[in-house]
């Protein structure tokens, strides 16, 4: 078998990292956590986890410190901000990302290397017609 540590190397390490997102997942429905940079400008970008979501945010706001050198650190429990508390800021732009997605990527990927390379022919067909039925009850949930 052709390049077998690094399949299982692979493989460790995506499990270790779907591990610790299962963990920062149920912390974050206790805790929120995350980190911020305060640009020249008056725009603030925010990163962090809070309620079973990776978010990224760009605040336009005028920041009441000074711009930091770098990223700062934040933590806020549902009591409220541990650190500090913004003003009224308008959101420009926000990425908000499931803990579910993530994990299953990364289980994904510690999986995929042991999925055989070669396919038979009813397997592609049972594939194609598969995914068809994914992307036709997409189409069908959207009208």
């Amino acid at each position: 078998m052709k390049f077998c540590k690094l399949r299982i190397t692979w493989s460790v390490v995506s499990a270790i990292l779907a591990g610790l997102l299962c963990f920062l997942w149920v912390r974050s429905y206790s805790y929120g956590d995350g980190v911020y940079c305060v640009d020249n400008a008056s725009q603030r970008t925010v990163a962090g986890l809070n309620a079973g979501c990776m978010y990224l945010s760009f605040l336009d706001e005028s920041p009441s410190e000074p711009p930091s050198n770098g990223w700062v650190y934040f933590s806020f429990s549902p009591t409220g901000f541990k650190g500090f508390q913004w003003k009224s800021s308008v959101r420009v732009q926000e990425i908000d990302v499931p803990f579910w997605f993530v994990v299953t990527a990364a289980f994904s990927a510690s999986v995929l290397p042991w999925i055989p390379r070669r396919f038979s022919l009813r397997t592609l067909l049972i594939a194609t017609t598969l995914v068809a039925v994914v992307l036709g009850l997409i189409v069908w949930a959207t009208r």
